[in-house]
């Protein structure tokens, strides 16, 4: 599992390069299937539907963390500049927590140019 920030435009058929550099990434590192998930869900902009929309997003990233071997923290230094992202990343690394032994982080986004071609993955260690 690939914890990142927002969701993009990618889907089943179409590819961003977010979505790319990150399965890209996951193959060399022999990884045999991805699950992608994000700290925001955006389903559409209204904010009637955001209550509606959280619960659904943390029952999934609660059950992808279950089934995977790995959760890669993706997410960068967003924390580091917005203060509604680092709220949120609190939020799930709460939630995340029996899951503990099984985080592991790369340093910046998979669009940082050093990032791209190759990962150098860490354990996670909660600041």
């Amino acid at each position: 599992m690939v914890l990142m920030v927002s969701p993009s435009y990618a889907d089943g058929m179409l590819v961003d390069p977010t979505t790319m550099y990150v399965l890209n990434n996951l193959y060399r590192m022999d990884f045999g299937t991805a699950e992608i998930v994000n700290l925001f869900s955006a389903v559409d902009g209204r904010k009637s539907m955001k209550d509606e929309v959280e619960q659904e997003n943390l029952e999934q990233l609660l059950a992808s963390a279950a089934r995977v071997d790995a959760i890669i923290i993706a997410w960068g230094k967003a924390g580091d500049t917005s203060k509604a992202v680092q709220k949120r990343q609190e939020y799930f690394l709460e939630k995340l927590g029996e899951f503990a032994d099984k985080m592991q982080m790369i340093g910046f986004h998979p669009l940082f140019p050093r990032m791209r071609l190759s990962w150098k993955v860490e354990k996670f260690l909660r600041k």
